[in-house]
C-alpha cells in the first residue's frame, strides 16, 4: 500500500482514471476481445453462464501474465446482450498456487474452516504513515500496530515488529480456522529473488524466505492461518510473488499453512475506499468458507457503485464519510491465490 501521490500505478491505469465510464466500458471490452480466447467464450456462453451471475464456473488462472491484467473487470463481447457483462459477472476467477506447491497446499489443507472464522491477528500500519490503513478490522482479537485515527498512539496490543507478529503467528498455529489480516507498506523482490519479498513491519522487513524455512521439528517457522489479507501494494503477483513458478510472500504464506491468501496484482492507494474495501472483504472471508466467493462478492457491490456513479458511504467515529467511487482499478488489483 503506497501514500495516495507516490509510486505510479501500471500504464494502462492513466486511461481508465481519467476516463468517463463510458471509456472505461469500451477499455474494458477491448481487453476482453484481446485477451479472452474464442474457446473460453464459447464454453461460457454455452453453459449460460452470460445471463446469470447466481452460480458462476470457477476460472482458474496460473501464471504470472494475469496478474498484469484487471481480470475482474474485463468485459466479454456479447453481441446479444445489451448490457457490457464483466468477466466477475460470469464466472469466480481463483488464481492457483505455484505449481510446485499445489500439493503440498492441498496435503495440508484441513476441513475444519467451514464455519465462520475470525480475524485472529491483524497488523495495521506498522509505520504509522498510512491515515487509513491503520484502522482495525472488525471482529479483531488481537491488532499490532498504530490507531492513530482513533486513539492517537500506538495499541496496547504491541507493536508490529516481526517478533511479536511471529510470536502471535505460532500462538494459533498452521492451518487454524482463522485470518491474519495485514494492512501496510509490502516490499519487493529483485528479480531472481522473490524470497526477499515480504511485509515492512517496525525495525525490518518479514520476508518469504522466513517463512520458506522450518524448525527443528519439521514445522513452519512462522505458521500461517487458513485465510490471509495482505491489503500491500503487489502482494500477489505483478511481480513474481505468489504467481507461476515464483516464490514470492503469497507464495510462502501458502507453504506456511494458509490455504488461500487473497493479495494485490498492482500498487494500490491509501484511502477511505481502500479501508472500507478491505474490512468489508475481512467480514465476508469471517463469514463464507470460501476466499474466492467473498472476495467476488465484495467487488460485485463495488461494481453496482460504480456503474451507479454513487459513492460508498462509509460510517467512522467522524461521522459519514462520502468517498470517492469506488473505482475499478482499486478493487480489481485484489485476487485470490490458493485451494477451495
Amino acid at each position: 500500500m503506497t501514500n495516495y501521490r507516490d509510486s505510479p500505478w501500471p500504464e494502462w491505469v492513466g486511461a481508465i482514471i481519467a476516463s468517463s465510464h463510458a471509456r472505461e466500458e469500451e477499455f474494458s471490452l477491448q481487453l476482453g476481445a484481446t485477451f479472452v480466447p474464442a474457446q473460453i467464450l464459447s464454453a461460457l456462453r454455452k453453459r449460460r453462464i452470460m445471463t446469470s451471475t447466481e452460480n458462476p464456473v470457477s476460472l482458474v488462472l496460473s501464471g504470472a501474465v494475469f496478474s498484469a491484467l484487471p481480470v475482474p473487470i474485463i468485459a466479454l463481447p456479447d453481441a446479444g446482450s445489451e448490457s457490457t457483462m464483466r468477466l466477475i459477472e460470469t464466472c469466480l476467477p481463483r488464481y492457483a498456487p505455484p505449481a510446485a506447491l499445489v500439493d503440498h497446499v492441498k496435503q495440508s489443507s484441513r476441513p475444519s474452516v467451514n464455519r465462520r472464522l475470525k480475524v485472529a491477528i491483524a497488523c495495521c500500519d506498522p509505520l504509522g504513515d498510512l491515515e487509513f490503513a491503520r484502522t482495525r478490522p472488525d471482529q479483531c482479537e488481537t491488532c499490532l500496530g498504530s490507531d492513530q485515527q482513533r486513539t492517537g498512539r500506538w495499541l496496547t496490543d504491541g507493536v508490529t515488529n516481526p517478533q511479536n507478529v511471529v510470536a502471535s503467528l505460532r500462538r494459533i498455529g498452521p492451518t487454524s480456522p482463522a485470518i491474519f489480516y495485514y494492512s501496510g507498506h509490502g516490499e519487493l523482490g529483485v528479480a531472481g529473488s522473490d524470497s526477499d519479498s515480504g511485509l515492512v513491519l517496525a525495525g525490518a522487513i518479514l520476508d518469504a524466505a522466513t517463512l520458506f524455512s522450518h524448525d527443528a521439528n519439521g514445522r513452519p517457522s512462522v505458521p500461517m492461518p487458513a485465510r490471509v489479507i495482505l491489503a500491500a501494494c503487489q502482494s500477489a503477483g505483478t511481480e513474481g510473488s505468489g504467481a507461476g513458478e515464483w516464490f514470492g510472500f503469497s507464495a510462502a504464506a501458502l507453504w506456511a499453512g494458509a490455504m488461500q491468501v487473497v493479495a494485490t496484482n498492482w500498487p494500490v492507494r491509501d484511502t477511505s475506499f481502500t479501508s472500507w474495501f478491505d474490512h468489508a472483504l475481512a467480514a465476508k472471508m469471517c463469514a463464507i468458507p470460501d476466499a474466492a466467493i467473498a472476495l467476488r462478492e465484495v467487488q460485485l457491490e463495488c461494481l453496482r457503485y460504480w456503474r451507479r456513479g454513487t459513492s460508498v458511504s462509509l460510517e467512522s467515529d467522524k461521522g459519514t464519510l462520502l468517498d470517492p467511487e469506488p473505482r475499478p482499478i482499486v478493487w480489481a488489483a485484489y485476487c485470490c491465490i490458493g485451494v477451495a
